[in-house]
């Protein structure tokens, strides 16, 4: 029985990171799906680091400048993501 408790334990831990993985997931696409609606462009989500609150993007300077330019209209999407500012 304790090793059956020990595997359930085990389960129950990872399952947690699995829900956190989708979490990151969901919230990624939303961060695209705004940055296209504001924007216009379709960015790839390997374009994208979300490191505590702050959105950086990595592309072409033409891109990012876009982005920044709409900032301000961005923003309020992206607050419920979590993100509070754009770099």
């Amino acid at each position: 029985h304790e090793q059956i408790k020990v595997m359930f334990n085990i389960s129950g831990f990872l399952e947690k990171f699995k829900k956190f993985d989708q979490n990151k997931t969901l919230q990624t696409e939303n961060i695209i799906k705004s940055i296209e609606k504001v924007v216009g462009v379709k960015i790839d989500k390997r374009s994208l680091i979300l490191k505590d609150a702050l959105l950086r993007i990595q592309g072409s300077p033409a891109l990012r400048q876009e982005i920044f330019l709409k900032k301000e209209h961005l923003l309020p999407l992206i607050a419920a993501e979590g993100v509070f500012d754009i770099r």
